[in-house]
């Protein structure tokens, strides 16, 4: 019998595979939020009850029903403040959102935020944050004693600022109180009553009318000439622009 040879195979080990291993269980598993508009409150019937809009609306309403008695102004505060209360006075779209890292974002106009006091002055004054409270856009509330106040910049002049209240039912002021208050307040804020008067009178708010905005407007030029040189067009006035476009010559 002839001698048979049993082959043997050797099999080749393969290469152990380093192939980092991307766990997508998180990313699948991640709620996503709501589209605007889309039902996110029901009953127990299954009913709708209220949507994202209406929660952010009525968000908006309680902000601005706690916010609209405070008077925007220099508040004594006791030192021993743990938290700093500021509110964003801007006009901008609900959606908008105004974040500030780890401290958290602020929603829209009249929105609010608590900042820890001994973080106030170091971490959280970035100078975007710097930026707009010089120019009046963050309003300081309460949380500083008036010597911080001047210390940190925010120590505020009578009628300086509107407060909540007045920057809300601005276009509902008589001739003479806007007057009187754009007269009194900072660039930031002529800027923004300026900016609503036009707003308004595109929208065709019957509010507005021309001798309300010629009277801006010349307050406007005064202030603008103790400003700007004598070529710079803002000496023709905040208001010139509307009251072009309204037909009248400035």
């Amino acid at each position: 019998m002839a001698d048979t040879k049993t082959k043997t195979t050797r099999t080749r080990r393969k290469k152990a595979d380093t192939t980092p291993v991307i766990d997508n269980s998180v990313a699948e598993t991640t709620p996503v939020p709501p589209q605007s508009g889309s039902v996110i409150v029901k009953d127990d019937a299954g009913k709708a009850i209220y949507t994202e809009d209406d929660v952010q609306r009525m968000v908006q309403e309680a902000v601005k029903a706690a916010l609209a008695n405070i008077t925007v102004g220099n508040t004594a505060t006791p030192s021993d403040q743990s938290v700093v209360s500021i509110v964003f006075m801007g006009k901008a779209n609900r959606n908008n959102i105004l974040q500030f890292g780890r401290f958290g974002s602020i929603y829209g106009d009249f929105g609010s935020i608590d900042i820890p006091k001994n973080a106030f002055g170091g971490e959280f004054m970035t100078s975007w944050v710097r930026q707009m409270l010089d120019e009046r856009s963050l309003v300081v509330v309460d949380g500083l004693t008036d010597a911080e106040r001047v210390r940190f910049g925010v120590y505020y002049k009578d009628g300086e600022v509107l407060s909540v209240k007045e920057y809300d039912g601005l276009l509902d002021m008589d001739e003479e109180t806007i007057c009187k208050r754009y007269s009194e307040v900072c660039d930031h804020y002529r800027t923004l009553i300026a900016s609503m008067i036009e707003n308004a009178r595109v929208a065709g708010d019957p509010r507005v009318n021309r001798d309300v905005i010629e009277h801006l407007n010349k307050i406007s030029q005064g202030i603008n000439a103790r400003l700007y040189g004598v070529n710079d067009v803002r000496r023709m006035g905040a208001f010139a622009h509307t009251l072009r476009e309204m037909g009248i010559n400035v």
